[in-house]
């Protein structure tokens, strides 16, 4: 049994070991604050001197013989020993040959690194030497980032280089120590703590979102690192000038640096406002011998980057006065500051270390004056952070910019372009020191190029005709064929063209002008189809009215739009028969039905809106020629105007041209392969703007339309019975629908043989729908298409055969002769991989919206990409980003993001998270006030099977998967979601979520005897008066030091083993309790 150590001190740690050791406990298996330095050695090395001198530099450093002890303590503690000497590890490799060297020097390095350190029992430092020829060798000199930081290198390396002379010279070593490492941990406990800590809250007041770099990798969070490093160095004539300006702002190198990156990430965040971490040096120059002593000093603090419209100039010397008045409380703990500001531990997810101490001129300084017989000519480190991105800055003569990354969570690619911008903003700001910050350019001229033209190259020919054009030139040439399905009913391309001209024929003796406005108001049926297609070649254009809509709502629609023509039938109509008038617009009079007898319905042949009932007039309408009008229609006339929805609670009316409906028509028949004879379900709304090219494409070239009706599409077993029975080729449905085909198709075993494409639209597509698709149809592709109604449908389209390998599924790429723009709120391109608002320019944007100049202004602006004039770009407040590959990932919309407790937050994240889980089909996140006014997070679900999951279950299942945060404070299972007619999942319709108060004794009081202990121990941990069995530990409060607390205490106390990762795990106290009783 091996002699006892004795102890020499024992002492707290400092609140940057008190981090790493957090993140040592949480994951033992991660290499992370583990540190390797590959020293390149040319002449003689004695390996025994090696070894007496560094054993001479560990017994003047304390910090070397340390051990971390966290087991039966209040809090983790140092324990120093009085001796710790090491071991020097040898090879000698110098047989090999210098590929078999290095082969055998990376296997060697990672063996090393895997082997880690174990704080409570290992040395926290070893060397090892290898010989790889007479005289050269390589050193390996690893150690554990708790014990010292980067800039302790140089103070080591000097020392042991001393050592080694004086041995070699047969002379001894000068007994002497450094100042102890406790000295500064002594230090640390003097500061009025409280006084920083305001500081920092008033510092960070009014910052709400987290600056990141945005990731372009897997969203799943798997623990798994994967180092990789990107360099970019900037000139030596842009760095020269940065110098001067520093000089000139009376401001350091590194306030520059540091406002360079800012403004980054504020591009790449759409804010003005970004915070980081930067590291700081923290020896205090009050402390004796502070210069000459070895240990963990820096620190992590904010630093705010946040524009006022003012120069770069400005904001470096408004950044320098903020360090310089932080730099009296920089010695604050990361994780307590966190907690003082909303964002808690999300403040800041990177951190910026700029290196003003040159490590590798000292080691070579050091070795020249020591005179030793070997040269260190060289060496490389490796460290790892517990953060998935940071960067290093090294001065010179050009400032040399490292960027340290997680591959597997970020992309090479879009580092490297990352590193591009910085030294672009950075040649910028040199250039010209008095920029507006505004004005700084993100992008080079070739990636404006890239972004706003290869990405967008979708030119193609466009034919001088119309739809219903396209459609007489099918009927001419094949009129016995079948253009029209509808139940058991055939109608052939003769009967149809013939019964629409006499329709429009009809419509044109009623005095209907050119874009004349025409109401539809009758259910989707061939006489729908007719009038449409009836109106186009009268000239006009149609207004579609569902008769399911309430009659204030038919009524507002007919209103705004002014239409002087209704087209319905006796029954559809009859929602308005019960209404007074109809006021148009302008002050016009009102009408009312009075069953005329030549079915034009109003109180006056010239005064307000006239209902043309196909029922009543159909004798009449028959009369009419039934050749082709010929009437000239011009491809930038108005097609239909659709009304959606307002946030004004006015519905608006977008207007469409021809030309732009026919070229989604055309982008349609080229991806989706559809010719003659192709079978092209009709299912949609005719108020959803998906509906007109389901309508009309297949007819453009001889294909059939299959128009379902609303009561069959809403029975899914007869719906897909009829499609098979019609041999139907093309479908498109939204997601929420598509989810009860799919119940049906899994209980019943029933395909749809013959069709080829399935269209997903309207909706985010979840990657698990997609990926439950293809289990059930292997063989079918689907479409992930996208588009508003503003731009005549689908403005871009992602074809699957497959589910994708990335999350969000993407929604492709832009059709032809349109492009699609990614912009910040200042309409600046954005980046590849970063979100901004998507823009779509290009022959499918509509006019505007009918009658409302305001909100047309708004959005309809002209494109400022494109050279030529006049091409109409719409902003569609939907987020986005351009990926790689120029396929376009979703984000939602701008108004879906919300707020709680100050985090922004994605309800989609939330959504799709939950879709995952094996017990949830379906899922919707929504924001909601409680009781006392407190936003929280309410989510809905459906079950995927007979067992519907426990509230509980869900909750900690979230928990594994996002940041406390995003937890919705209330989980329904409901047993279907509520739907509006256009099949949208309708969230005004979904029950009052059942909301607990958050704090005290939520979930009522402890049950069990371990639920009453566990509460006792948090009381102390946490300082509060009582904790219910459903409070989060962390919404009461704690934190990562406090969660290590939390641990040990339950050691101690219950004699109970609860990892660290398992609090973060299950937060709530009796899911603690409950892994305890299970342990």
């Amino acid at each position: 049994m091996g002699k006892k150590p004795e102890i020499q001190d024992i002492y707290a740690l400092s609140p940057m070991q008190e981090g790493i050791l957090f993140h040592a406990m949480l994951d033992s298996e991660s290499t992370a604050y583990f540190e390797q330095i590959e020293f390149e050695i040319a002449g003689r090395v004695d390996v025994q001197l090696v070894e007496e001198s560094m054993n001479a530099v560990i017994a003047r450093h304390d910090v070397f013989r340390t051990l971390f002890v966290t087991d039966k303590v209040k809090q983790p503690r140092q324990v120093v020993l009085k001796e710790r000497p090491i071991k020097v590890h040898y090879e000698d490799w110098s047989a090999f040959g210098p590929d078999e060297q290095l082969e055998k020097l990376a296997q060697f390095k990672a063996a090393d690194m895997a082997k880690g350190f174990d704080l409570v029992r290992d040395p926290l430092m070893r060397l090892a030497v290898i010989r790889l020829g007479e005289t050269s060798c390589r050193w390996l000199w690893s150690h554990h980032h708790i014990v010292m930081d980067g800039w302790c290198v140089s103070i080591v390396m000097k020392h042991f280089m001393e050592y080694y002379q004086l041995k070699q010279q047969g002379l001894s070593v000068p007994q002497g120590k450094t100042a102890p490492y406790s000295s500064y941990i002594a230090w640390l406990g003097e500061q009025d703590r409280e006084e920083a800590l305001g500081y920092w809250e008033r510092a960070l007041a009014g910052y709400e979102q987290t600056a990141s770099v945005p990731r372009v990798g897997p969203a799943e969070r798997t623990g798994v690192y994967r180092q990789q490093t990107v360099s970019r160095s900037l000139p030596e004539e842009t760095t020269a000038a940065l110098q001067r300006l520093a000089v000139a702002s009376q401001a350091t190198m590194s306030t520059v640096v540091q406002c360079i990156w800012g403004i980054l990430l504020q591009r790449y965040n759409r804010t003005e406002d970004a915070v980081f971490g930067a590291v700081v040096s923290g020896r205090p120059s009050g402390i004796p011998g502070i210069e000459d002593m070895v240990g963990l000093f820096i620190n992590t603090v904010p630093v705010r980057v946040k524009s006022d419209g003012g120069s770069f100039a400005s904001l470096v010397r408004r950044v320098q006065e903020a360090s310089l008045e932080a730099e009296s409380f920089s010695f604050v703990p990361l994780y307590e500051l966190q907690n003082r500001t909303p964002l808690k531990q999300h403040l800041l997810d990177h951190i910026l270390v700029f290196e003003n101490y040159p490590v590798q001129q000292e080691l070579e300084d050091t070795a020249e004056e020591t005179g030793s017989e070997f040269q260190i000519c060289g060496f490389q480190a490796y460290e790892q952070t517990n953060y998935d991105f940071d960067i290093t800055v090294a001065p010179g003569e050009g400032l040399t910019f490292q960027f340290s990354f997680n591959a597997v969570v970020y992309d090479p690619a879009f580092i490297e372009q990352l590193a591009a911008h910085v030294e672009h903003i950075a040649v910028q700001a040199a250039a010209d020191p008095d920029i507006r910050v505004s004005d700084i350019e993100l992008l080079s001229a070739e990636e404006k190029n890239r972004l706003a033209a290869a990405f967008n190259a979708t030119d193609a020919g466009m034919p001088q005709k119309t739809v219903h054009e396209l459609f007489e030139e099918q009927a001419a040439r094949m009129p016995e064929q079948t253009a029209v399905l509808y139940g058991n009913e055939r109608i052939s391309y003769g009967a149809l063209n013939a019964r629409v001209n006499q329709l429009a024929r009809y419509l044109l003796a009623q005095g209907t002008a050119r874009e004349e406005l025409v109401a539809i108001l009758m259910d989707r049926s061939p006489d729908m189809l007719a009038a449409i297609l009836a109106v186009w070649k009268a000239g006009g254009a149609y207004v579609p009215v569902d008769p399911g809509y309430p009659a204030a709502r038919q009524q507002t629609i007919i209103r705004e739009s002014g239409v002087r023509f209704i087209i319905g039938n006796s029954e559809s109509v009859s929602a308005l028969d019960e209404e007074a008038s109809i006021n148009p617009p302008d002050g016009s009079p009102g009408s009312s039905t009075d069953g005329s007898a030549d079915g034009l319905c109003a109180s006056s042949r010239d005064r307000g809106p006239k209902f043309i009932l196909l029922d009543r007039v159909a004798g009449t309408i028959a009369q009419e020629p039934a050749d082709n009008i010929r009437l000239p229609v011009k491809p930038n006339q108005l097609a239909y105007v659709i009304y959606t929805s307002g946030s004004t609670g006015t519905p608006k009316g977008t207007m469409i041209e021809h030309a732009g409906m026919l070229n989604h028509i055309l982008a349609e028949i080229e991806e989706l392969e559809i010719t003659e004879g192709t079978v092209l379900a009709q299912n949609a709304s005719h108020c959803f703007d998906i509906s007109v090219w389901q309508f009309v494409a297949a007819l453009t070239v001889g294909g059939v339309t299959a128009i379902y009706p609303n009561e069959l599409v809403l029975e899914p077993a007869q719906f897909i019975e009829r499609l098979i029975k019609d041999k139907t080729a093309i479908l498109e449905v939204v997601p929420s629908y598509l989810s009860v085909m799919m119940d049906y198709m899994e209980d019943t075993g029933v395909r749809l043989p013959d069709l080829k494409y399935l269209m997903i639209t309207g909706e985010t597509v979840k990657p698990a729908m997609v990926r439950r698709w293809f289990g059930l149809c292997p063989d079918i592709r689907m479409v992930n298409a996208y588009g508003p109604a503003e731009a005549a449908d689908d403005i871009s389209q992602y074809v699957m055969d497959k589910p994708p390998e990335s999350e969000p599924v993407p929604i492709g790429r832009p059709i032809r002769n349109m492009r699609i723009y990614i912009v910040d709120d200042q309409l600046r391109l954005c980046p590849v991989g970063t979100i901004g608002e998507i823009c779509v320019s290009g022959i499918g944007v509509g006019r505007g919206y009918l009658r409302d100049p305001e909100r047309t202004a708004a959005v309809f602006l002209e494109d400022p990409f494109r050279e030529e004039e006049g091409v109409r770009m719409y902003r569609t407040g939907d987020l986005g980003r351009w990926l790689p590959d120029g396929n376009i990932e979703f984000y939602g919309r701008k108004d879906y993001q919300v707020k709680i407790r100050g985090f922004r937050i994605e309800l989609g994240e939330i959504e799709a998270r939950l879709v995952e889980h094996v017990g949830v089909k379906e899922a919707v996140v929504l924001d909601v006030e409680d009781g006392q006014g407190v936003k929280q997070l309410a989510a809905y679900v459906t079950a995927a099977g007979e067992a519907a999951p426990e509230t509980a279950e869900l909750k900690a299942y979230l928990a594994r998967h996002l940041p406390e945060y995003m937890v919705p404070a209330s989980v329904q299972v409901l047993a279907e979601l509520p739907l509006s007619p256009n099949g949208k999942i309708d969230r005004k319709a979904l029950p009052k979520p059942e909301l607990a108060l958050g704090g005290g004794m939520a979930g009522g009081p402890p049950r069990t005897e371990t639920e009453r202990k566990l509460a006792a121990i948090w009381q102390e941990v946490l300082g509060v008066v009582e904790a219910g069995r459903e409070q989060s530990f962390f919404e009461a409060g704690g934190h990562s030091l406090k969660a290590m607390t939390l641990v040990s205490r339950i050691h101690k106390e219950l004699g109970a083993e609860l990892p660290l990762r398992e609090v973060f795990a299950r937060p709530l106290l009796h899911m603690q309790a409950a892994y305890i009783d299970q342990a």
